[in-house]
């Protein structure tokens, strides 16, 4: 297990749903604390990151948060040890595990019975979970390697890339029974190769950007090709976008998105490319860009961001917040949907935020330290100093348990 200053930790943020779509300050987090090899999952106070709960000893698993079920009763973490551990999520006491191959990359668990999730091993792949007989259902190989995933309210959706190379993709749309559905998206390639370049081997690859919300997914590749996809039919339309998304100067060997829907019309998108010089490989910041889906038009903001802050708001959320909170080579800033910024902190550092929980952004300069950012104004709501190391990480929604 690595030390617990790196340790990943699940925090999903405890309040009622009207404080979701208002976007107040979150109540509480739920994180992992811990001294030394030994950690414990714990609900922390969202002002203080305080424990206000039993904790729930791991010992040196390094677990990560799956999903909870419906309604926040149970809770599912993965290991190191490549296991499903089951928490009760009331009296924070584990409960049992099951073997696991790997860790989820998603999961939706809307049924006490169905935990599904997607798996990220070297074959993408769909397994269901029975929480309640303590036993795996089906297994559905995906048939290729996973580039990127989201969940919305009762689906998972999954980029699938060929399992060698660099080549046609296709989408999966995964229900909350564990039932597939794909197509094929033959104008995005997507993938990873190893190639000579005469100062040794260097590796190419393209990960195309995916935004999800209740309707449709949205492929975006650096290039400007777009796929989109209506949920309901799998009908792709293609587009092309009205600028590239790429930033490099120089011939990139790779390049990786993100994207998110901000509005119901308008999807952020960012990452980063990389260049080989000759003798080391660099990064350069894609920048960030706001692409309309009435036209396609693209807008780019800036030149520094490579990624935006986890969210902690709902799966398929697109309205929950007007503040788009990005990060890269010059701090973290937060922007309207309409590209005017509001805030910019941390400037000409790589501050990364933990997780945007609410009104609130948490930023950690190291394990025990963390700023307390309004996302509305800017401003420093509170400066924390934790007994002991806590790293905040995001996972999923509001819940009606506290």
């Amino acid at each position: 297990m690595r030390q617990v200053a790196t340790i990943v930790v699940a925090a999903v943020v405890l309040a009622v749903p009207q404080a979701a779509a208002k976007g107040g300050p979150p109540s509480r987090l739920l994180g992992f604390v811990g001294s030394g090899k030994a950690t414990a999952v714990v609900k922390l106070d969202a002002l203080t990151l305080k424990p206000v709960s039993r904790a729930a000893p791991t010992g040196t698993e390094d677990p990560s948060l799956v999903a909870l079920v419906a309604g926040g009763g149970r809770a599912a973490f993965s290991t190191t040890f490549a296991a499903l551990r089951f928490l009760d999520f009331r009296t924070m006491r584990w409960e049992f595990r099951l073997s696991y191959p790997g860790r989820p990359a998603a999961a939706i668990w809307n049924y006490a019975n169905r935990l599904v999730t997607l798996n990220q091993s070297s074959t993408a792949e769909v397994i269901v979970v029975d929480p309640t007989r303590r036993r795996f259902g089906a297994f559905r190989p995906l048939g290729g390697s996973l580039v990127a995933s989201a969940v919305t309210g009762d689906r998972i959706v999954a980029l699938v890339a060929p399992l060698e190379g660099i080549g046609q993709t296709k989408l999966a749309v995964v229900d909350d029974r564990g039932r597939v559905r794909t197509t094929p998206l033959p104008q995005i390639r997507a993938g990873s190769q190893t190639v000579g370049n005469g100062n040794g081997d260097v590796a190419r690859f393209e990960y195309p950007a995916l935004a999800v919300d209740a309707r449709q997914a949205v492929v975006i590749a650096a290039d400007g090709t777009t796929a989109d996809v209506r949920l309901d039919t799998l009908a792709v339309t293609a587009h092309e976008l009205s600028r590239s998304l790429a930033s490099a100067r120089k011939v990139a060997n790779g390049s990786s998105r993100t994207a998110r829907w901000i509005d119901a019309n308008t999807i952020a998108v960012t990452g980063a490319d990389a260049s080989f010089d000759g003798t080391m490989q660099r990064s350069t910041p894609a920048g960030l860009f706001f692409v309309d889906t009435r036209d396609w038009h693209v807008r780019k903001l800036d030149a520094d961001t490579t990624g935006f802050a986890p969210s902690g708001f709902g799966p398929g959320c697109i309205v929950c917040s007007t503040v788009v909170v990005a990060y890269g080579s010059n701090g973290v800033a937060g922007y309207d949907t309409d590209g005017t910024l509001r805030f910019r902190l941390f400037a000409g550092t790589h501050a990364r935020p933990a997780v945007v929980a609410g009104s609130y952004v948490y930023v950690g300069t190291d394990a025990t330290h963390f700023t307390i950012v309004d996302s509305w104004t800017g401003a420093v709501v509170k400066t924390v100093e934790t007994d002991v190391p806590t790293v905040l990480a995001p996972f999923f929604s509001y819940w009606t348990y506290r």
